[in-house]
Formats: structure tokens, C-alpha cells, sequence
């Protein structure tokens, strides 16, 4: 689903660390996946195709 843009403060309230940790993250994406959903993100951004979900 790349048609909703949202966005909050980092880390939000509903967001635990990784135990035993003081990180956030649960791992990456691989590089091209990340890349490729980014740039399908900005054509249906600027199409006006999307819309923004506070999440504050």
C-alpha cells in the first residue's frame, strides 16, 4: 500500500523497542526494495493520488 503518506513523531507512543535493546528498528528493507517502493511513492505523491495520515 503506497498510497497513504503517514506521518508521526519517531518513536511514536505505540512503538516498543527491540528487547534488550534501546532501538526501534526490527531490521531493513533490502536496498532496491526500498528504492523502488520510494520512487513508486513520489509519482503517486505527485499525481495527487495519496493523501497524509497524522498519526500523532
Amino acid at each position: 500500500m503506497l498510497d497513504d503518506g503517514i506521518r508521526f513523531a519517531w518513536p511514536g507512543y505505540d512503538l516498543r523497542p527491540v528487547p534488550h535493546t534501546d532501538r526501534y528498528d526490527y531490521g531493513m528493507l533490502p536496498p532496491r526494495l526500498f528504492s523502488s517502493m520510494v520512487e513508486r511513492f513520489k509519482i503517486i505523491w505527485e499525481a495527487g493520488q495519496s493523501r497524509r495520515i497524522p498519526r500523532d
